[in-house]
């Protein structure tokens, strides 16, 4: 073996070992001081865990539901729950946080770590409290109102993850792989057994895999949520998308996996000549997603088609009527003529350029024109009357923040709308 090939070999990862009786116990004694019970009863999850898995990288190897006290031989039913694993969590805690011991995913999702933002915990764990209160104060003033359990739910699960309190070391590539191990562990078999531990009597009537589902799409939301926060503190630099997904994710993926290649390829083609345009980069997103949209259609409700040659007027017109009787799942109400447009516009756009730029695999003729788009209401902008305008002036000289008193203030004198955007030159 070569001396190249020797430094390619990457080192075992350290065991992970228990803490000493008599460091675990100084450390409670320290934090609760006055606290006799407390310290009696961590004293005594702490050895009955230890006593239970000695060697502890059995446990970490252990079926997820045995290391949360929700297999077989324990009680299925949700509320406080009993066990040796789960009444040791304070203690695991003090091992990632303290000894650097990264905790897995699986269980870091699986639990909850209210204590862990204690006044005295906090500090002794090395998790910045001043810092949490910051970044709490930040985020309100950002108007978000999901509060601080919000904020701790992330920042707890990372730095466990992690095995590290520093709250400032966590990265914007921490974030993605940890809505990665989200969306992954939303997955497992055990997923639905550990979220119906969680959830009180009045919302298990939904089936399991609804009940993962609103976690994940919870979690996730929290992680965009801190994300955001972070990156208007300069923590993270990479602007925040939602879902963490990253930029090239999805200029990789513009049509749809299961799309025929004859059909992919053209779409595939325009929506890349426009990426290496002067277009803005959400506006091909938008047209990406327009077009995944008619690709899904196209091939439920025409899966015979394997050319987009072959598409006619009549398609297109099948298309439109169903864009208008769709009705939207989260609001109950048919699609508004927006939604509709934003669907549309990119189509004819497509067909438009390519029969012009005399594209073999493609219809030889535009299939839409300027009167297929829905018409837009028309919006009058309402001036501000003077005396709230002076009212909205003075909370504006209020204003702690100086970055957002001079973006109000410009908006102010400048006259722009909402809906306006600055030029790109």
């Amino acid at each position: 073996m070569t001396v190249l090939a020797l430094a390619a070999v990457p080192e075992p990862a350290p065991r992970r070992e228990h803490a000493s009786r008599s460091e675990y116990e100084s450390w409670v004694r320290s934090t609760f001081p006055d606290a006799r019970g407390t310290v009696s009863s961590r004293m005594f999850f702490y050895k009955r865990f230890v006593e239970r898995w000695p060697d502890l990288e059995e446990w970490f190897a252990a079926p997820l539901l045995v290391r949360l006290d929700l297999d077989a031989d324990a009680a299925a039913g949700p509320g406080m729950r009993r066990g040796t694993s789960h009444e040791a969590g304070s203690y695991l805690a003090y091992l990632s946080l303290t000894h650097g011991m990264p905790m897995d995913a699986d269980w870091v999702l699986a639990r909850n770590f209210d204590s862990l933002f204690h006044p005295r915990v906090a500090p002794a764990l090395g998790l910045d409290l001043d810092l949490l209160n910051t970044l709490d104060q930040r985020q309100q003033q950002l108007g978000y109102r999901s509060g601080r359990s919000a904020l701790t739910w992330g920042v707890a699960r990372l730095v466990l993850w992690k095995g590290d309190p520093n709250i400032t070391a966590i990265t914007h590539q921490n974030l993605v792989s940890f809505s990665e191990e989200i969306r992954r562990w939303s997955l497992l078999p055990e997923a639905s057994v550990i979220r119906a531990a969680h959830i009180h009597s009045t919302r298990r009537v939904h089936e399991p895999s609804v009940l993962v589902s609103q976690f994940e799409k919870a979690s996730l939301s929290r992680l965009h949520s801190l994300h955001v926060l972070m990156f208007n503190t300069g923590q993270i630099s990479e602007p925040p998308f939602h879902g963490l997904k990253t930029r090239e994710l999805w200029r990789e993926e513009l049509t749809p996996a299961d799309t025929p290649p004859a059909i992919a390829a053209p779409v595939n083609r325009w929506l890349a000549g426009r990426l290496q345009s002067t277009d803005r980069a959400e506006s091909v997103r938008n047209a990406r997603d327009a077009f995944r949209y008619f690709l899904r259609w196209l091939g439920q409700s025409h899966p015979e088609m394997a050319n987009l040659a072959e598409l006619t007027r009549a398609h297109v017109e099948s298309y439109l009527s169903h864009l208008h009787q769709r009705i939207n799942q989260r609001t109950g109400r048919p699609l508004s003529a927006r939604t509709r447009y934003g669907y549309v516009s990119p189509l004819l756009q497509f067909f438009r350029e390519s029969s012009q730029w005399g594209w073999i695999d493609v219809p030889a003729r535009p299939l839409l024109g300027r009167s297929d788009l829905p018409k837009l209401p028309m919006r009058l902008p309402r001036f501000i009357p003077r005396d709230e305008l002076d009212r909205l002036m003075q909370a504006v000289d209020e204003l702690d923040d100086p970055h957002q008193r001079a973006a109000l203030l410009l908006l102010r004198w400048s006259g722009a709308r909402r809906g306006d955007r600055p030029a790109v030159p």
